[in-house]
């Protein structure tokens, strides 16, 4: 198991603490769920530790998210140094993604061409290339907190450390990221069982590499 995160554009790396590679950071976990800690009001996202650090930033203390599969109210202003509270999940594909991809919106500012990406696939004849054309793509949310259109859709996230990586590769093409971030061999699969929702969004069909 691999994890990574983004923190003030950096990508931060770990593996678990029962399975510890030189030169990575270690997470914890409770069964098979992973410890955040999400950084307040700069909303950095790192494993948790409960360290000096974390807690000096956490003035109001912590407050525990678990997935119910239900999201709850919290009241604005409250402030309790033990909480806890439920969350649910949303697909990407049909929430911000649609979104994005009509470009310029009350929601997206900023716009960026990502291409096309070589995504490797597992078919019925072993593993094949596709392009996924994916083209100009909304990438920033519009907003002034902080600095205009700042924050971004996990498409639109980038290392500062390490620019020369196309844009959306660590979100479009995880099992490739993840092999190379983390310095595995190439008996670590690249290939993807779908990439369904990718291909339809896609303003063409998609076809082999070279069509």
């Amino acid at each position: 198991m691999f994890l990574e995160t983004l923190a003030h554009n950096e990508f931060l790396k770990y593996v678990p603490e029962s399975e510890p590679r030189e030169g990575f950071e270690t997470f914890r976990q409770v069964g098979r769920r992973v410890k955040l800690y999400v950084e307040p009001r700069g909303h950095g996202i790192a494993a948790y530790t409960g360290d000096g650090q974390q807690l000096k930033s956490a003035v109001n203390g912590f407050r525990l998210y678990t997935f119910t599969g239900n999201a709850d109210q919290q009241p604005a202003g409250r402030k309790a140094k033990s909480d806890t509270a439920g969350y649910d999940l949303a697909p990407l594909s049909a929430t911000l993604w649609p979104l994005a991809k009509q470009g310029l919106t009350p929601t997206f500012a900023e716009t960026h061409d990502y291409g096309t990406f070589l995504i490797d696939v597992v078919s019925e004849g072993g593993k094949e290339e596709r392009a996924i054309r994916l083209g100009h793509v909304g990438s920033a949310f519009r907003g002034t907190v902080g600095g205009a259109n700042l924050a971004r859709p996990p498409w639109g996230w980038f290392d500062g450390k390490n620019r020369d990586v196309p844009l959306g590769q660590w979100y479009f093409d995880p099992a490739r990221t993840v092999r190379e971030h983390f310095g595995l061999g190439p008996e670590f699969s690249t290939a993807y069982l779908s990439v369904e929702w990718l291909e339809a969004a896609q303003p063409f069909a998609s076809g082999g590499a070279g069509q």
